[in-house]
């Protein structure tokens, strides 16, 4: 009995001091990855501050750019780092989806020779295996003919800032509308309402036939218009709808040349039924913010 008694003590001891080791290795991971965040976060900060104070010099934009890629893609691939956000202001959009399982960031640059650029990453959480995978985008490097009825995958982005994440699901699949501004080329700017879901093998996949217009189905719906012109692109929490404003030329000669594209005071909008998002003409503006 008194063996047994000893063995059990020596147990309790070494059971305790796993115990111990193993708590102390995560807090010294967790506070690793906290001090990794920090100085990714200053990174960050100096270099979009350095960009707006030389915005002109594009050797110098460019090397603070390849800067901010490195540290956060250094950063992203911590194993906690999916919890760390980087609220930057202006400069930089960081979203996490209503489920925990996607997190996208996204930036643009001080345009140079009048082009804005962009950049981002997209964080997938897979529920099978546990891990979270880090894909960086990488922007079409030539306008997509047609582009409102193809998908793309991450190596060939329609690139933009996004600023909302609409999150639905339907047969099994979930859905995941964001909706993004581009600078463009100085000519015109645009807006997007894209569909961001996942491959069988986990890759991020951009766009998808669920926008119902009229009688056509598109994979994304791009707004394009002058650049001193203001849209309004936005879910409206009271109406359940995404609302935005109908562009029109300013004159009928002008038709197809997006340059000369404004509002015209008439509020269109996208309702989620059935699996798709349906077109909605002339809504009800007054609730418009």
């Amino acid at each position: 009995m008194i063996k047994i008694l000893k063995a059990l003590s020596r147990l309790g001891r070494e059971s305790a001091f796993l115990f111990s080791f193993v708590f102390q290795s995560c807090l010294l991971h967790a506070q690793n990855t906290e001090e990794l965040y920090a100085s990714t976060r200053d990174t960050l900060l100096d270099r979009f501050k350095h960009i707006q104070e030389h915005p002109r010099l594009s050797e110098e934009v460019n090397a603070d750019n390849d800067k901010i890629v490195a540290s956060l893609e250094s950063f992203l691939k911590q194993k906690d780092a999916f919890e760390f956000r980087f609220e930057l202001g202006k400069n930089m959009s960081d979203m996490v989806s209503p489920d925990k399982k996607m997190r996208i960031i996204s930036w643009t640059l001080p345009p140079s020779f009048s082009v804005y650029r962009c950049y981002g990453f997209v964080l997938y959480k897979n529920s099978k295996t546990k891990t979270t995978t880090v894909f960086k985008l990488k922007a079409a490097e030539e306008k997509s003919e047609n582009a409102e009825h193809k998908s793309f995958n991450y190596t060939n982005w329609q690139s933009c800032v996004y600023y909302n994440l609409l999150q639905r699901k339907s047969k099994g699949k979930t859905y995941y509308t964001l909706l993004g501004w581009n600078g463009n080329d100085g000519i015109t700017t645009k807006k997007l309402i894209d569909v961001l879901t996942f491959s069988g093998k986990g890759e991020p996949v951009f766009g998808a036939p669920v926008f119902q217009m009229k009688k056509q189905k598109w994979f994304r719906i791009i707004f394009e218009y002058n650049p001193q012109a203001v849209m309004y692109l936005n879910y409206d929490e009271q109406k359940k709808m995404i609302v935005f404003d109908h562009l029109a030329p300013n004159d009928p000669i002008n038709t197809g040349r997006f340059q000369y594209y404004g509002p015209d005071f008439s509020i269109d909008g996208l309702r989620y039924k059935k699996g798709m998002w349906q077109l909605v003409e002339d809504v009800d503006a007054k609730n418009k913010k």
